[in-house]
């Protein structure tokens, strides 16, 4: 009993320690990404659009080109680069600057992050607002090491398509473009 009470302060400083320090952060408790969701944006977007896109689907490599119209195109598939391009990684909350756009009547048109290093391999993130709704989604990423130096542009347009453009040089390998591009048209 009188190790209790000699402890007592402590027991008391470490107890209110434990309490404070396990609690999440505000963020988390809120349920929110700090910066755009692209993971949870392009899945709502594969639903939405179900099997219900059709269209014609560009390749273009190195400038020779091939078309062809689909029925039905996987945009599971196809999105997932986008996908792969969120930044909501919890290390890397402090690795982004983030810019935003209003008009003048206080509406958001843009909200732009920027890699602060660029061993990040998604280097840009631009989100395009109309009317409040998503109007537009360009992303920069980039992988350059020893062996590979490659640039990869994504632009994605609601209802409209999608455009992946990739820039890479191999090591010991010439110089490759590649184009992809879809425009949908829905049912």
């Amino acid at each position: 009993m009188i190790l209790l009470k000699k402890y007592q302060p402590t027991i008391w400083l470490c107890t209110l320690l434990i309490f404070c320090a396990c609690g999440p952060p505000e963020q988390i408790l809120r349920g929110t990404a700090p910066f755009f969701d692209l993971k949870s944006y392009f899945s709502d977007e594969i639903k939405r659009l179900g099997h219900a896109v059709k269209g014609k689907k560009s390749i273009r490599i190195n400038g020779t080109l091939e078309e062809k119209d689909f029925d039905v195109i996987d945009i599971e598939n196809d999105l997932s680069a986008f996908i792969a391009s969120d930044i909501n990684k919890p290390t890397w909350y402090d690795q982004y600057a983030i810019d935003s756009v209003f008009n003048n009547a206080g509406e958001l048109t843009k909200i732009q992050y920027t890699a602060r290093k660029d061993i990040l391999k998604t280097q840009k993130i631009e989100v395009q607002f109309k009317a409040a709704a998503v109007s537009g989604i360009i992303i920069e990423n980039a992988n350059n090491n020893l062996l590979e130096n490659s640039q990869q542009y994504l632009s994605y347009f609601p209802d409209e398509g999608y455009e992946i453009k990739i820039n890479q040089k191999i090591i010991l390998s010439p110089a490759k473009e590649i184009v992809v591009k879809m425009t949908s048209s829905l049912d």
